[in-house]
């Protein structure tokens, strides 16, 4: 079956549009959630990890909040995040 590329891009419209009118809640993690509360007011723990952003893989850590990740930052026990410039 051959398609038209005019074809192709009004079925794309046409369920783009489909998607966005039928959309339900959907999960995001920049959402409101019912417990709206700012980082640090639940209890919560800090858990080290590692950035794989590069293949140097720099010590991190991650404040866990009811089984959610909420904040990162670098560890604190790292030479190069302790360094004063």
């Amino acid at each position: 079956m051959k398609i038209k590329r005019r074809d192709f891009l009004k079925l794309s419209v046409a369920t783009g549009a489909a998607a966005t009118v039928s959309r339900k809640k959907t999960l995001n993690a920049f959402a409101e959630t019912k417990k709206s509360a700012l980082i640090g007011e639940r209890p919560g723990e800090w858990k080290p990890s590692t950035c794989q952003g590069c293949t140097t893989w720099c010590p991190v850590e991650i404040f866990v909040q009811d089984g959610r990740a909420v904040k990162v930052r670098g560890s604190q026990y790292s030479n190069p995040n302790n360094s004063e410039f």
